[in-house]
């Protein structure tokens, strides 16, 4: 009796491993799964309902991983200087990499910085391929989710291609290559790259089609997101003329009303003013 269930246990077990077998040679694609012309779709991108435009699953893949490089990029960069916990890789080694323009794109202090913008920077150029060869399925507001994805698409590769100039070196002898698909650009053609991202955000920002739309998209913040950064570029690399012109346009005509009546009420109040200058000290 005891040998008969051995037996019985070992047939079901190979008629288990048998189905295995079968079910891998005859593997079939699970319903759920995406496929290309799934992307394509205009929906993916955005979707339209009066004047509120949403993001669509390839757009929210780009802001997404925009923060995540954002959030890198700013500790790399020592904009805060200082620890705020103790890490296993001191963020001092970034910075000391950084200082010495040697910092690598492999396996250094700053791969992950590095990973996080080349992400970036890939859903953002992926993002634009597929709005470049979408069709019109009929859904409400083609034109406008089209030119809202290309501008989401030149904003956030602009931004990333700016970063990496920023943060990694271009010195072949130093360790510092900085490769973008399959190619090791210099510091000027990373930030050329840039410009030209960026100059596209502004163009499709100010779109005809996309005047008056809210939601996901308003045309000053998105105009004056892509102009401020091409404000810090040109800044950056001491381009004063163009970064102040590119200043005027991130500002606008309200913002430079704001600074007029700020300086217009500075100059009205008394040379002391506690709102302005705090409280006295000593009595």
């Amino acid at each position: 009796m005891k040998n008969l269930r051995y037996i019985l246990l070992s047939a079901v077990a190979l008629v288990t491993l048998a189905g295995c077998d079968k079910w891998i040679d005859n593997a079939k694609t699970p319903s759920n799964s995406l496929t290309y012309d799934d992307l394509r779709r205009p929906g993916m991108m955005a979707s339209v309902k009066g004047k509120i435009l949403t993001d669509g699953a390839l757009t929210a893949n780009v802001k997404t991983p925009a923060g995540q490089a954002s959030s890198a990029a700013f500790m790399a960069l020592g904009a805060m200087t200082d620890e705020l916990t103790p890490t296993k890789v001191p963020n001092a080694l970034v910075y000391k990499a950084l200082s010495d323009d040697n910092a690598s794109s492999a396996g250094g202090e700053a791969d992950g910085v590095f990973n996080n913008l080349q992400n970036l920077r890939a859903r953002a150029e992926e993002l634009l391929a597929i709005e470049a060869s979408t069709e019109d399925d009929g859904s409400a507001g083609y034109e406008i989710v089209r030119a809202y994805a290309r501008h989401t698409g030149h904003l956030y590769a602009g931004y990333a291609y700016k970063l990496l100039a920023d943060c990694f070196s271009s010195n072949p002898s130093a360790a510092g290559e900085v490769p973008v698909n399959g190619k090791n650009l210099t510091h000027e053609a990373l930030y050329a790259e840039a410009i030209t991202h960026l100059r596209a955000a502004v163009r499709e920002a100010d779109a005809e089609v996309l005047r008056g739309m809210g939601g996901a998209f308003n045309r000053d913040p998105a105009v004056g997101s892509a102009e401020a950064l091409l404000c810090k570029l040109y800044m950056s690399r001491g381009q004063y003329a163009e970064a102040s012109a590119h200043l005027d346009a991130a500002l606008g005509e309200k913002g430079h009303d704001a600074d007029h009546l700020q300086r217009q009420r500075l100059a009205q109040r008394p040379l002391f003013d506690p709102r302005r200058d705090g409280p006295r000290r000593g009595g």
